[in-house]
């Protein structure tokens, strides 16, 4: 609790040590590929360099359509916004060359690139069973149909996949990442922890705290990368994050396993603005690492690193992504510089000509290429093999985005008319965000204070003899939001709460008093003083369907489809009676069907689940044919055996899932009545008699 932090006068009045900032690293990492040949495989360099290749063509593309009105010779008018990132891409890519699905960024205000890096380097990474699910589960395969080749490689799809689903969204098409509602300032895909960048300036300086709070919570895998630029430094919300992520009570108050929170401040520090230079014009910091200092004794473990150079972008993160999830929040200064303007109507007017050029000079697609051929990793032949398939991959999506016919607009006044509110508001209630976990909480339910409090409160105006109940025993506005939160606390371990004084004091309000008994420090705390990266942080903290494994019945024959005797009367008695059927039938556990199949069988499954609105076990059926076509047979909703064994296989033994069973059906009788409200008294006896026009 708070009050055990004592602030001691005779010690803080005192004569202390001096106050020490520790150094901050400054481009240390002065490596070339030759220097490291034996870290990389010759695919992992290749990779690298391909993935700049298509982020300056990506970037190129939509420049050119912005300020010609075409790209390689196909014209096309797009009105939307671009701001571009020419010039940054050996910071992109280093940053996503450690990173994993798992792993989620979170955008900047000029964040292609950070996009179609991260989504690359998911896309290498995955097992393909993996990367097929999420293509032919999202929207239903609508996008994944439009460029699905089975003349190319599944990752080759994936590509494909990522840069036109990226050009549907950027051009407000319905096959984009969010139905072309996003656009390019807006723009995620999630399955592969790519998550919203965001148009205002350091926008994702509050919301990825929220998400990496959520990991911390949680016990989930992985960390957040929050990308901001340096002009976004001087931006409050900012500053409210670095204060919202660097809170000492994380370390000092929680519990063992919850000290560090799991972000990283990556802030691309290409010095500018918009027209201003944020060093030595409109900052007083002269390196962003500086600020840092300020935030954190250990200063945020910042460092400076030259995003110039890919390998010095991934040499950090290799160091930092451990000191994130053990001792974070990280601050990663990343030096690099946009060639192309704040946006393409951008003449670059507050910049020389001497200046650009310089940086032109350094380009980093054209050093690392050049560091490449002199280290023996290829030759100019191979590069230029790669630039001309981007330039290919770009021309042929670009084609398929633009197309009406194959991407249509989504008809929000016609049949899609409700589209939106459809993507927005769910309808429904999910009473916990992880049934698989109890709440940890400190009292039992009916022994919390505020509980306790809240049962003795009147939920009506006038006694029963019309006279109004007493202020303290009325049921009031507090209590009102203080109920849910107290019951969600003990029905949703992901759910926390938190904001300026809630804990101990209760808040201004006394909402919250009486909860800090029952509720551990980690999902009931107290914040700064700041309103915006409370909001944030609360939007990016953020169903739980779970598949088995799969099992194949095997007939009695080789040749013999599981026809109805097979399924109903084989093994019967010499009397006709207690035919065994399908209990006798051998199974092979898991069914040998491959990654690919399993993953789309799983992800039907768990669709089927949700769109029937089920609850506890439910056994889905499966037919597939001699074409692989894959049919739903038979969700039932009562199956005749909860196929433990298929459980067993997932690693949840029976005990524990007759507890999981139990718990779900708990929850959903909680939910059947939570609609259902009982009264002390007879509405009716409060209305004062005699009340003219009244009819019985």
């Amino acid at each position: 609790m708070t009050k055990a932090l004592y602030m001691d006068p005779k010690a803080v009045r005192g004569p202390e040590t001096p106050i020490r900032v520790p150094e901050i690293p400054v481009n240390t990492y002065q490596k070339t590929v030759k220097d490291e040949l034996g870290s990389f495989t010759t695919a992992e360099f290749m990779n690298i360099y391909r993935d700049m290749c298509y982020i300056r063509e990506f970037e190129t593309m939509l420049n050119l359509i912005k300020t010609t009105g075409e790209y390689q010779g196909v014209s096309y008018n797009h009105p939307g916004p671009a701001h571009l990132g020419i010039g940054q891409e050996a910071a992109y890519v280093g940053e996503a060359f450690r990173l994993t699905p798992k792993d989620l960024t979170f955008g900047s205000h000029r964040s292609h690139g950070e996009i179609l890096a991260k989504g690359l380097r998911s896309i290498e990474i995955m097992e393909e069973g993996e990367l097929l699910s999420v293509m032919e589960g999202f929207f239903g395969g609508k996008t994944y149909g439009v460029i699905k080749d089975e003349g190319k490689s599944l990752r080759e799809q994936g590509i494909d996949f990522l840069l036109y689903g990226m050009m549907c969204e950027t051009f407000a098409r319905e096959n984009g990442f969010n139905k072309g509602l996003g656009g390019s300032m807006h723009a995620f895909f999630t399955p592969l922890g790519i998550y919203p960048n965001n148009a205002i300036v350091g926008g994702s300086g509050t919301i990825s705290v929220g998400a990496a709070l959520y990991k911390l919570v949680n016990d989930k895998e992985g960390v957040v990368v929050c990308n901001i630029g340096d002009g976004s430094t001087a931006c409050g919300p900012v500053w409210e994050g670095f204060m919202l992520a660097a809170m000492d009570q994380i370390k000092l108050l929680w519990p063992e396993g919850k000290h560090a929170l799991p972000i990283i401040f990556n802030i691309n520090d290409n010095f500018y603005g918009m027209g201003g230079q944020t060093r030595g014009e409109t900052m007083g910091y002269d390196m962003v690492a500086r600020i840092a200092a300020g935030i954190s004794p250990d200063a945020l473990h910042a460092e400076r690193i030259d995003g110039y150079n890919p390998l010095a972008v991934i040499d950090a993160y290799t160091r930092k992504l451990p000191v994130a999830k053990s001792e974070g929040p990280v601050l990663l200064d990343v030096v690099t510089y946009r060639i192309s303007g704040h946006s393409p109507s951008d003449s670059s007017s507050y910049r020389t000509k001497e200046e650009i050029e310089a940086w032109q000079e350094q380009d980093s697609i054209i050093a690392f290429g050049k560091q490449l051929v002199e280290a023996g990793v290829c030759g100019e032949a191979e590069l230029a093999e790669i630039r001309a398939k981007v330039a290919g991959d770009m021309l042929r999506n670009m084609k398929l985005a633009i197309d009406d016919a194959v991407s249509p607009r989504i008809d929000i006044f016609g049949v899609e008319k409700n589209f939106i509110g459809d993507l927005m508001f769910s309808n429904g209630r999910v009473p916990s965000m992880d049934t698989e976990r109890k709440p940890d909480m400190l009292l039992p339910r009916e022994e919390c204070p505020r509980i306790q409090q809240i049962a003795k409160k009147k939920r009506y105006y006038l006694d029963e003899n019309g006279k109004p109940v007493p202020k303290a025993r009325v049921y009031q506005y507090r209590d009102a939001i203080a109920e849910p939160i107290i019951n969600k606390l003990y029905e949703d371990p992901t759910l926390v709460s938190f904001g300026e004084d809630v804990r101990d004091w209760g808040g201004a309000f006394a909402v919250y008093r009486g909860m800090t008994e029952a509720t551990p420090y980690y999902r009931l705390f107290n914040t700064p003083i700041a309103e915006a990266a409370i909001v944030g942080a609360a939007v990016g903290y953020g169903e739980d369907v779970r598949a088995s494994v799969c099992e194949m019945p095997v007939p009695s024959s080789n040749d013999t489809f599981l026809d109805f005797w097979q399924k109903y009367l084989r093994n019967a008695s010499t009397k006709g009676e207690d035919s065994r059927g399908m209990k006798s039938l051998s199974r092979v556990v898991p069914a040998p069907i491959g990654d690919e199949l399993t993953g789309r069988i799983q992800t039907m499954t768990c669709d089927i689940f949700k769109l029937l609105d089920c609850c506890g076990t439910v056994r889905v059926d499966f037919i597939l044919d001699q074409n692989d076509m894959l049919f739903v047979n038979e969700p039932n909703t009562i199956p005749g055996s909860l196929a433990f064994y298929l459980w067993k296989a997932c690693g949840l033994d029976f005990p524990k899932l007759i507890e999981k069973m139990v718990e779900d059906a708990l929850r959903a009788h909680a939910d059947k009545n939570s609609s259902v409200f009982a009264y002390d008294s007879s509405i009716l006896k409060k209305v004062a008699a005699g009340t003219k026009g009244s009819k019985r």
